[in-house]
């Protein structure tokens, strides 16, 4: 078990399952990896497969300074998620990434305990920027994102011969101070743009355009991203 001190707010504890903590020997970060792939929605082979690529995954070396995070039922883990402290323009990011819920868990605020464990590391750490990634065909997770101030720099392809399926980068300042912020005003020109229409919105981004909000042509309930459209924003010289 992790030694970690444990994190959890107060409107989220359930005395059935365990705290959020850290996971730092071999045996909790196989353990880490295996609930990732189960709840992440991997298929193996054969469960010997799924064990050598979870034991491969928690001995790999890292590129960047990474801590791994979850919540546990039990011996069991049934939340994830990593922190992954990397260098960018002289400044120091968190890039939240790896988070994943065990379904019959899903609506108990686990997912918020894991980010929150996370941030206050990445504070401790002198992160002065959070990133995470989104599917860009989530678009739920998407305006979630956007709720807690996150902003889309970048979208990637999973294939460069595939253009409807990508990931979409997004960034905010870990004080929660951002210039994107609707409340406030835009500060610049406003473009809509079918978030089903990937390359549209790749060439916006990579022509200093951000992404900022999305907004449902429906019901706001609907998953399918050819219902929604990103909004993007072009600061003003």
């Amino acid at each position: 078990m992790s030694s970690e001190r444990g994190y959890v707010p107060p409107e989220a504890r359930d005395e059935r399952i365990g705290p959020a903590v850290e996971f730092t020997n071999d045996e909790d970060l196989v353990s880490f990896w295996r609930a990732f792939y189960k709840n992440d929605g991997w298929n193996f082979a054969t469960p010997e497969a799924e064990e050598l690529a979870a034991k491969k995954a928690a001995q790999t070396p890292a590129k960047n300074p990474s801590r791994f995070f979850g919540i546990r039922d039990g011996d069991a883990i049934i939340a994830t998620g990593k922190l992954e402290i990397q260098i960018k323009d002289g400044e120091k990011h968190g890039y939240l990434g790896l988070l994943t819920v065990q379904e019959k868990y899903r609506g108990k605020n686990l997912a918020k305990q894991v980010t929150g464990i996370r941030e206050k590391a990445a504070r401790e750490a002198g992160c002065t920027y959070l990133d995470t990634s989104v599917r860009a065909n989530n678009p739920i997770a998407l305006v979630t994102k956007f709720h807690e101030g996150y902003s889309i720099g970048r979208l990637e392809f999973y294939d460069e011969n595939d253009e409807t399926k990508g990931w979409f980068d997004l960034s905010k300042p870990i004080d929660g101070e951002t210039k994107y912020d609707a409340k406030a005003g835009t500060l610049g020109e406003l473009r809509e743009v079918r978030l089903s229409d990937l390359p549209s919105i790749k060439l916006l981004l990579e022509s200093g355009w951000v992404g900022i909000d999305a907004k449902n042509l429906g019901d706001p309930k609907e998953s399918n991203s050819d219902q929604w459209e990103l909004i993007l924003e072009h600061a003003a010289p």
